[in-house]
Parts: structure tokens; sequence; C-alpha cells
């Protein structure tokens, strides 16, 4: 049970440290790459414990992550590298 609770305690961190990314990127750190890996991230993380973890309290905090659909156009980044 120990073992258990430790596991839900370190998902539960994860899930408010993914949650937390947002804020970040919208005071600032916000270029593509660290949007894109966010993104990524997030939604993979997300799956896994939805499909993983049965967990309502688990699953609650997942639902309350913000879904980002983000993908950088490369012909704009190599575009942008040619002109500056």
């Amino acid at each position: 049970m120990i073992l258990e609770n430790k596991k839900k305690n370190l998902i539960i961190r994860q899930l408010k440290d993914i949650s937390s990314q947002p804020c970040i990127i919208l005071k600032g750190k916000n270029d593509p790459e660290t949007i894109e890996s966010y993104a990524l991230y997030a939604s993979e993380f997300k799956n896994y414990v939805r499909q993983n973890i049965p967990d309502i309290e688990i699953l609650n905090l997942v639902d309350e992550i913000l879904d980002i659909k983000y993908k950088r156009n490369r012909n704009a980044i190599e575009h942008s590298k040619l002109i500056y």
C-alpha cells in the first residue's frame, strides 16, 4: 500500500508540473521548441495515464490539463533563418 501511495503521489506531482507549464510558456519561455516539446509530452503523458491508471483522482487531474495542438511550420523556420 505504501508503494502504491508513493506511485500515486509521484504521478500527481508530475501532473501538477505539466499543468503549470502553460503559465511559464505564456510568461515568456515561448520559443517554438519549448511549446512543441510541452505539447507532445503533455499529450503522451495524459494518454498513458488514461490508458493505464484507473484512479479517479488522477484522471480528474488529467482532465484539467489543457490540450495544446502545436506543430511548428518547418518551412517558416527555415525561411526565417535565411532572412536573419
